[in-house]
């Protein structure tokens, strides 16, 4: 007989919000008769997994043998381990490009995400995105803004994984206001819905951020420079 463990999100999001907007099963520990393990991802996007703080880079639809001890402490981040450096890209929104709230300016933009940026632009502005991916991640069911730390994740958003392994997130986005779905894959540029005033936000804004796994369960964010769009 086969002992499932499913992975929580341990130091990566709520445990109540774990899986809210990502496919319902990403990652699986599967033991044998013999307590031989191994690390089966079913999502379409490739993960970092931590076990026992050892990191193991798990491909989308594949399976990694693990050569640690089973028990222990899990986690996994969506992408992969790189570099850190800033990302130069194209600004979300074809009104602005640069942003009005950026890296420690807001109690919102600091530690793990101390590199984030609000721009400040009216509902409904179109969304584009910073570079091609796959989509990973979409919530679009909050309709109102709120001032609740409890509920900070309560916040439309999409999330957009890039070919480098790092991970692209636009939040506060108006309800159902994106045509994307989870395994979609999407262009550089390629429209990804309207801004709005959703989630814990204090005014009309977009927030951007771009992550990336650091190992054993956690991640950071990393600086960007925006250009203006020119199409």
């Amino acid at each position: 007989m086969k002992f499932l463990l499913v992975i929580t999100f341990y130091g990566f999001l709520s445990l109540s919000h774990a899986q809210e907007g990502y496919p319902p099963v990403v990652v699986e520990i599967v033991t044998g008769p013999e307590k031989n393990a191994v690390i089966k991802n079913s999502s379409c996007f490739p993960v970092t997994v931590s076990v026992n703080a050892r990191d193991y880079m798990v491909e989308a639809n594949t399976e990694v043998q693990l050569d640690s001890a089973f028990w222990g402490a899990w986690f996994w981040i969506p992408g992969k381990m790189g570099r850190m450096n800033e990302l130069t890209f194209p600004s979300p929104l074809r009104e602005k490009h640069q942003a009005d709230f950026g890296p420690g300016s807001v109690e919102t933009h600091t530690k793990d995400y101390e590199f984030s940026y609000d721009f400040s632009v009216p509902e409904s502005s179109s969304v584009y995105a910073l570079e091609g991916g796959i989509v990973i991640r979409v919530v679009q069911k909050y309709t109102k803004s709120h001032q609740d730390k409890m509920r900070i994740h309560e916040v439309n958003k999409v999330e957009i994984l890039h070919s480098d392994g790092s991970v692209a997130a636009y939040a506060h986005l108006k309800a159902n206001s994106t045509p994307l779905k989870t395994c979609d894959k999407i262009n550089k540029g390629q429209l990804i819905g309207l801004s709005g005033n959703t989630g814990f936000s204090s005014g009309p804004h977009l927030h951007v951020d771009v992550t990336r796994p650091i190992g054993i369960g956690k991640f950071k964010t990393i600086p960007i420079r925006f250009t203006a769009r020119n199409d």
